[in-house]
């Protein structure tokens, strides 16, 4: 477990918009941060305690001007030269937990009017007295791990409880995944489909095979998964409490070998498949195109209507990927809205609520925690970031810092 002790000073990590690789950990001049000047309407003052880092806040980074993450908490006047030039820099946001110190708050912040839904909800944190002022291993872990599932969980939640729902009254119709638009129940109907999930060692992607093969009615699919990563992914799914009593065949591929023909084969053995549904969390080289393509122009797949839904983009030059021509866009915020909407907000918050929790104790994705300390240094949020951007941190392994 960390240390307890906490940075006695204003400090943020400040990134170069062009490049999010490159990084500084900028102390910000105490006589401009007055953390005893009266607090002005519409605003808060928090003290940051965990945040929790994983590949998607490298996505952040790489699409902050276009969907206005760079906006959500603009660069201090306060810091030093360069860096407080925000046509330059920027912070990029994190999931993680913060203690109130003071509040007059209704959000109504200009520079913060074009973030989506999904990060304008701040959700009040239950739990033993002063559960964020020296928590023990166990409570830290718990903190550590819902900061870095939950968020990217949620979407994997709405994509198998509302997107991909089977045929049913016209008030349970499918939500589309981008939250609006036409999506037909034999665009939601996986009873026979095949479902191959691309960039499957993220944490989103293992979140929605597991919901996929564990969370689902009997007999309302999918007939198959085929899971692709760079490196062939873990033999296993991790499993929800009450699985599934329909069994779902598994095959696990990488990038190389998903075109082969016994990749192929496989996915010709299932003769009721009418459908497969590409999901592609993140995959590199337009690797949901090339496979689409090759099935194809193979005769025993040809006949299948092929649908790529894109949930997440590369980080770097393709990082909008989610947004090709030919695809089906996924965005998790509007089709939360969507499915408030239809639900109901308190219906909503307590299923989602009762899912997660289920999905926690059930072992939490078989996630491995990795909680540092502080902002500099290796073993730090400097650190962390440095990790992400070389592509050394592992799908199952979470990032979170006690700062």
């Amino acid at each position: 477990m960390p240390s307890a002790s906490r940075n006695p000073e204003p400090i943020a990590q400040i990134l170069s918009k062009n490049d999010y690789t490159k990084q500084s950990i900028v102390k910000l001049s105490s006589s401009s941060v007055d953390l005893e000047a009266p607090l002005p309407p519409s605003a808060v003052r928090v003290k940051t305690t965990l945040i929790a880092l994983t590949a998607n806040n490298l996505g952040y980074a790489a699409l902050g001007t276009q969907l206005h993450w760079w906006d959500a908490f603009p660069v201090p006047s306060s810091a030093s030269p360069p860096f407080n030039d925000s046509a330059v820099y920027g912070i990029v946001p994190a999931w993680g937990y913060a203690t109130v110190l003071e509040n007059h708050w209704l959000e109504t912040s200009d520079h913060r009017k074009s973030l989506m839904p999904l990060y304008q909800r701040y959700v009040l944190a239950h739990g033993p007295p002063s559960p964020l002022t020296e928590p023990s291993s166990a409570v830290l872990e718990k903190l550590a791990k819902t900061a870095l599932l939950k968020p990217l969980w949620e979407a994997a939640y709405l994509l198998n409880r509302f997107v991909f729902i089977p045929p049913g009254p016209s008030n349970q119709l499918p939500i589309h995944p981008f939250g609006s638009g036409t999506w037909t129940p034999q665009d939601s109907d996986l009873s026979s489909a095949i479902v191959i999930i691309i960039a499957a060692a993220s944490k989103t992607a293992t979140a929605f095979a597991s919901e996929l093969s564990s969370k689902r009615a009997p007999d309302t699919g999918p007939l198959a998964i085929m899971r692709v990563a760079s490196t062939m992914p873990d033999p296993a799914i991790p499993q929800n409490n009450q699985p599934r009593r329909s069994p779902v065949a598994l095959r696990n591929a990488t990038y190389g070998s998903m075109t082969t023909r016994p990749a192929l084969d496989w996915l010709s053995s299932f003769p009721t498949a009418s459908d497969v549904k590409i999901v592609d969390f993140g995959g590199r080289d337009a690797a949901a195109e090339r496979l689409a393509g090759t099935m194809r122009g193979h005769p025993a797949l040809a006949a299948k209507r092929v649908t790529i839904i894109g949930v997440g983009g590369v980080h770097g030059p393709d990082a909008p990927a989610q947004w090709k021509e030919g695809r089906v866009a996924s965005n998790a915020s509007t089709a939360r809205d969507a499915a408030v909407e239809r639900v109901g907000a308190n219906v909503y918050w307590r299923m989602l609520e009762e899912a997660f929790e289920e999905m926690m104790e059930s072992g939490g994705l078989g996630l491995e925690v990795r909680v540092g300390s502080g902002m500099r240094g290796e073993e730090g949020v400097e650190g962390g970031w440095e990790m992400l951007c070389e592509g050394t941190v592992g799908g199952r392994t979470g990032l979170a810092f006690w700062v």
